[in-house]
């Protein structure tokens, strides 16, 4: 974009981002709003990366659980 002269500001980039993030990434945008603290484009990837990290453990320990036939919930039914 730099070489047709676009120029992108980072706080536009931010917050085009955060309106495009899933539903699943809701308590990064309460936290973003709430704090009031300028995020760089770096912060948000930062948070990004750790919030789909914990998505995907807690999918596989679901997964896991079905494979294994653990029960999710309640005992001795």
């Amino acid at each position: 974009l730099k070489s047709h002269q676009i120029d992108l500001n980072e706080k536009f980039i931010v917050k085009h981002a955060f309106n495009s993030l899933s539903t699943n990434f809701t308590q990064i945008k309460i936290v973003h709003l709430t704090v009031g603290e300028k995020w760089t484009v770096n912060d948000l990837i930062t948070r990004y990366v750790v919030k789909e990290a914990k998505l995907n453990k807690e999918k596989n320990n679901i997964a896991m659980s079905l494979v294994h036939g653990k029960p999710t919930f309640g005992k001795g039914h």
